[in-house]
């Protein structure tokens, strides 16, 4: 059979390759050819030189695609935003369970042949799954120990004396990457009897570019280092800010040691929030996962129609996710960001808006102009985030306690009815306006105020009061009302994003506000480096823990008086996005009855 020709119909213009086709040889037409004139063997081999090469131009365009196509896509970057992506999905979380419930139906699995999988539902890097059965009710502790390092070893308990079981299913945190770790099981029974079982494990590397080991010094003993004490088992959670597609929270032991990664997709992580043993965070600006003590992500709670995470959020009493919101449609239109607040019940998913601030406060925003302030301390003119709405808190389930850092005020905002703010703790000058003026809470006591204020965090509700532990990062500047004069409201506050005075500093302030006279008092005051934005403060077991975010580092204080300092070694950052900016939030997460039971 003759090999076809690619020819095409018309003639006098250049041929696309997608209009060629195979037709029969010419010598095969019937009719009269006898006008049309026969080509020469030199045109011939010219026409067939053009075709080839317009195929050989064609291939080798397609090639380059590809193979363009394909680095991108396996580039480490993309491979690792697919894999996190992945990894929060219904399906990965439900084939994940599948397999692991398949295993433990197939085989009766005991002390001395346990069943452990490796970081199964992808939701902590450096985890084991660990599952058997004892004949008799224990108790399970382990330690772990990677014995080609100087790392000190990590023990835990699962059960006690008064959670013994026979049943046994945990998640084993804490392991070494890229080394050789020996997990150590100690099974206890009634009659304090032990037995221990040892499993080797080669870890694997991290996901992100976090040293293993940040530095640790004791602030009272020049700089040594001394690992916090008597501060209990829980982990310091330090969240990086980052814009990159996929983020991590580090999880950090007393001793500085890295003891696990838990991966994000495109957000800074915001903050942990725990209901009925079951883990609350963010893992995108549309959606929380509910994650179990297993690791496994029990639930996706998703933010509904065209609103996302702005800034924080926070759980009323009954588990519902409280948070402060931007709709993107209104962004869109004016470039607002971070004027909702919306509450999503965590049990059917529905969202609702509790409040919309640019209608509450809508004289105050009439005076206000579209910018936005950058965590660098640049503006950005295409947003307007009138507001700064950057911290939430709940007093109780229908008082909310809102942070805005462009006016420095705590609003309270009542939600019980028609949503309103009720009271505002604030400078006098910001909010004259006689519609606003009647809601000021009056000071009570010789101190500063505080100026543009980050994480606060209401404790200690009572019928006529409550305590407020704010982060004051002393910076006053609103971007969106460039007008006022902060010289005069807040005359301590700096100007300066980066001042060069070494005598400005931010605190950690704690209020006390008695909401039946209307005055707040200041109860507490405590000195850390200056950071104009951003940061937090956080009371737990007589520590407060603080976070400087320009100096990439969180201190311990007790008794007013710094104790313990940690920060990454400059030596081990390296170019990767999660270390070239500051530090956002770093919260103590005492995981007891999640990870383990310890206090």
């Amino acid at each position: 059979m003759a090999r076809p020709e690619l020819i095409h119909y018309a003639s006098g213009s250049r041929t696309k390759s997608s209009q060629y086709r195979s037709i029969p040889s010419p010598r095969n037409f019937t009719g009269d050819s006898s006008n049309s004139p026969r080509k020469t063997a030199r045109e011939r081999l010219r026409q067939y030189a053009v075709i080839i090469s317009v195929i050989l131009v064609l291939a080798l365009t397609l090639w380059g695609a590809v193979t363009y196509y394909n680095a991108r896509r396996n580039s480490p970057e993309n491979v690792l935003t697919h894999s996190v992506e992945r990894i929060y999905t219904v399906g990965y979380q439900n084939r994940a369970a599948t397999q692991i419930d398949r295993k433990k139906r197939a085989h009766n699995y005991t002390m001395n042949d346990m069943l452990i999988e490796a970081n199964p539902y992808g939701t902590n890097t450096t985890s084991l799954y660990v599952y058997f059965v004892t004949e008799q009710p224990m108790s399970v502790s382990y330690t772990v120990n990677a014995p080609e390092t100087d790392y000190p070893a990590f023990t835990r308990t699962i059960s006690d004396a008064t959670h013994r079981g026979r049943t046994h299913e945990f998640q084993v945190i804490g392991l070494i990457p890229s080394t050789k770790n020996i997990v150590t099981f100690t099974i206890t029974d009634a009659n304090g009897n032990t037995t221990t079982r040892d499993y080797t494990y080669d870890m694997g590397d991290v996901l992100g570019s976090e040293p293993v080991q940040v530095d640790v010094n004791d602030v009272q003993n020049s700089g040594d280092s001394v690992p916090l004490q008597d501060i209990g088992n829980g982990l310091f959670a330090v969240m990086p800010q980052t814009s990159g597609s996929t983020n991590f929270t580090f999880l950090y032991d007393s001793h500085g040691i890295l003891r696990g990664e838990i991966p994000l997709k495109n957000i800074t992580a915001t903050r942990f929030m725990w209901h009925r043993n079951r883990l609350y965070y963010a893992i995108s600006p549309t959606q929380f996962v509910a994650v179990d003590r297993l690791g496994r992500v029990e639930n996706f709670i998703t933010f509904d129609g065209r609103y996302s995470l702005a800034s924080d959020f926070t759980m009323d009493s009954r588990g519902n996710i409280v948070a402060i919101a931007t709709n993107a449609g209104s962004r869109d239109y004016s470039g607002e960001i971070g004027n909702y607040v919306v509450r999503i019940n965590i049990l059917n998913g529905k969202m609702r808006v509790v409040a919309n601030l640019s209608t509450i406060l809508n004289t105050y925003r009439a005076t206000t102009v579209r910018s936005a302030l950058n965590s660098d301390g640049t503006t950005n003119d295409s947003l307007w985030n009138w507001l700064g709405l950057n911290s939430i808190s709940m007093i109780d389930d229908t008082h909310i306690l809102l942070s805005s850092r462009e006016t420095s005020s705590l609003l309270t905002l009542d939600i019980s009815d028609s949503p309103s703010v009720t009271s505002i703790l604030g400078p006098a000058s910001l909010w004259s306006d006689p519609e606003y003026s009647y809601l000021l809470i009056s000071q009570n006591g010789n101190f500063d105020q505080a100026a543009g204020q980050s994480d606060i965090q209401v404790r200690n509700v009572t019928s006529d009061g409550y305590d407020v532990t704010l982060f004051n990062n002393n910076f006053a500047a609103s971007p969106s009302n460039p007008t006022f004069s902060w010289a005069t409201a807040i005359p301590t506050a700096s100007l300066d994003f980066a001042p060069r005075m070494s005598t400005v500093h931010s605190y950690a302030y704690t209020y006390h506000v008695n909401t039946v006279e209307k005055t707040y008092s200041l109860t507490s005051s405590q000195r850390v480096d200056f950071t104009p934005i951003n940061g937090n403060a956080q009371h737990i077991n007589g520590k407060l823990i603080t976070t400087t975010t320009q100096n990439r580092s969180w201190e311990a204080s007790e008794s007013g008086m710094p104790v313990t300092r940690y920060s990454f070694p400059s030596n081990q950052v390296n170019s990767a996005s999660t270390f070239t900016t500051a530090l956002y939030r770093v919260q103590y997460v005492p995981f007891t009855d999640f990870y383990f039971i310890d206090k």
